[in-house]
């Protein structure tokens, strides 16, 4: 890897890296109480419209929505988690969120977006410069020697 591959590889943030400061996922930390009460009443209440809906037309997406719910109302009450991501998706495809959940889904992806842009700003701010690439080459000298003496 030439120098510059190596400071583009430093200053970019690639899929499947850690952030190390995410967006909390605690969910007090997106509504109070009351929102969250009426978050879970409205997730109950589309769960029994799936449930009347799957009885006069049977299928399985239904039911997987049905348990993409009873997960979400889980996570929700037993772990003090936002949903996001996949959970929501399995609970209600392209379909829209129920408005008291939407709400606060919404507030969490606005702090996952200004954290993932300071993430960003951070790892474009790493060091390359001389001394950093220094420090580069000596860690490939000693991984070159580790692998060297392992033969």
């Amino acid at each position: 890897m030439t120098r510059e591959e190596w400071a583009i590889s430093r200053t970019t943030v690639y899929a499947g890296m850690d952030d190390p400061k995410p967006a909390s996922t605690g969910l007090s930390e997106y509504a109070g109480a009351e929102e969250i009460d009426a978050a879970i009443a409205s997730l109950r209440q589309s769960y029994t419209d799936y449930g009347r809906l799957s009885k006069k037309h049977p299928d399985d997406n239904l039911q997987r929505r049905r348990r993409g719910i009873n997960t979400i109302i889980k996570s929700m009450r037993e772990e003090n988690r936002v949903p996001h991501g996949v959970y929501l998706y399995h609970a209600f495809g392209a379909d829209p969120l129920p408005a008291p959940l939407d709400a606060i889904v919404r507030r969490y992806l606005v702090a996952k977006h200004a954290a993932d842009e300071a993430w960003a700003r951070d790892v474009a701010a790493t060091p390359v410069d001389d001394a950093a690439w220094e420090q580069e080459l000596e860690r490939r000298r000693l991984v070159e020697l580790g692998l060297k003496a392992k033969k």
